[in-house]
């Protein structure tokens, strides 16, 4: 992009950002009934990190800011269609892919911040499953001390009770939003990389079962919570579960009602969904360590895409998908889990990896659990 379009793209967003965010944001107090406490941000290029409990993030933490921020997004944005359009016009973004290394990505944030630009992160890569926010990697400690800059941190609550990443639908609750330290450059300088991950960690965290109990009103409570929750307490079987309405059951009879606070009923073996993963974390890294060449889980019906450089998906293999405890096939395709460089998830249900720079993305004709996959390459790669 030359010089003289990037200042017209700037002019561009920054009449879009100071339109429509007002407006954005009564949408949000009227609809989820969100809460902001803002701050006062510094004003050149700065880092604002946020944890990540919704698809709308990106709007909740827009109506924190008065100035345009970049957004670094998944590279799935640019297959979105009109949508992909109008985000290309009105925003900046910088593309990370799930499933692969972040090193030219981190670059991209150095550079974009030290031309004086605000870059929004979501350090954790993913919204949360079960409620409570997934790790924070340590390199976004590293960027934010090469980067000397100042350093935002802004945690959203009641996203993921209001909008499930399992979930087809949303509830009605309260959303807050929250700048919770403002980090000079001189601060960040004076922390260790490994302080400075735990204070990020702890600004960002939010567990949405240690709260008190609030209702979300919604329909559908339970549907497509087997998406999250694969593994049976009772039978010991994996994707056995099944979900319709309010109700979440096994085929071996255990059954358990969610209600509106995100809680299961008592007849259920644990308190929440929650919980109930806690228990599947610690099978998932027995059943990991026990893995042989063996399949750990398959499903039929996928269909594995090369990412050419213009972000279109090119058919490479179909057919059945199987994990074990060494390797990934798909149809007549297959990889060692050691050579693969990641294994991600966007959404509920779509999967991605790198292998020799190369990007793949995988897609299936019928719903299906695709967190479990990315629960054991995890689980296999911390043996």
């Amino acid at each position: 992009m030359s010089d003289s379009s990037a200042e017209k793209k700037a002019r561009r967003a920054a009449w879009f950002w100071k339109t429509f965010r007002p407006i954005v944001h009564r949408i949000l107090k009227r609809r989820f009934r969100y809460d902001l406490k803002p701050g006062d941000l510094p004003e050149g290029g700065f880092l604002f990190y946020s944890n990540h409990e919704t698809d709308l993030d990106p709007l909740f933490v827009g109506c924190a800011s008065t100035v345009p921020l970049a957004f670094v997004t998944t590279e799935a944005v640019h297959r979105m269609g009109l949508l992909s359009k109008f985000i290309d016009r009105w925003f900046y973004t910088i593309d990370r892919y799930k499933g692969g290394t972040d090193a030219a990505c981190a670059l991209q944030v150095l550079r974009t911040v030290k031309q004086g630009r605000p870059v929004c992160m979501f350090p954790s890569g993913e919204r949360a499953f079960t409620g409570r926010s997934p790790a924070i990697p340590f390199a976004s400690a590293k960027i934010a001390r090469s980067a000397k800059v100042p350093l935002v941190t802004f945690r959203i609550s009641g996203g993921y009770l209001t909008s499930p990443r399992w979930a087809d639908t949303m509830r009605k609750g309260v959303v807050h939003g929250k700048i919770v330290h403002i980090y000079s450059p001189e601060e960040l300088a004076s922390l260790s990389a490994e302080a400075l991950h735990a204070r990020i960690t702890a600004d960002l965290f939010v567990d949405a079962y240690a709260l008190p109990p609030v209702p979300y009103r919604g329909r559908r409570l339970a549907e497509r919570l087997e998406t999250a929750l694969y593994l049976c307490p009772r039978c010991g079987r994996a994707d056995k579960l099944k979900s319709k309405g309010c109700a979440f059951f096994c085929e071996c009879g255990l059954t358990a009602q969610l209600d509106e606070t995100g809680r299961f009923s008592d007849s259920a073996p644990f308190l929440h969904p929650g919980a109930w993963d806690d228990w599947q974390q610690a099978r998932m890294r027995e059943l990991a360590a026990a893995a042989s060449d063996e399949p750990v889980f398959s499903d039929d019906g996928m269909q594995l895409f090369l990412l050419d450089e213009n972000h279109a998906l090119q058919p490479v293999a179909q057919g059945r998908m199987t994990m074990s405890g060494v390797s990934f096939t798909l149809g007549d395709f297959s990889a060692p889990l050691s050579a693969l460089d990641g294994f991600g998830l966007t959404q509920k249900d779509k999967l991605s990896f790198t292998l020799s720079g190369a990007h793949y993305a995988i897609r299936a004709a019928q719903p299906f659990c695709a967190r479990k996959y990315c629960d054991l390459f995890r689980c296999v790669r911390a043996l």
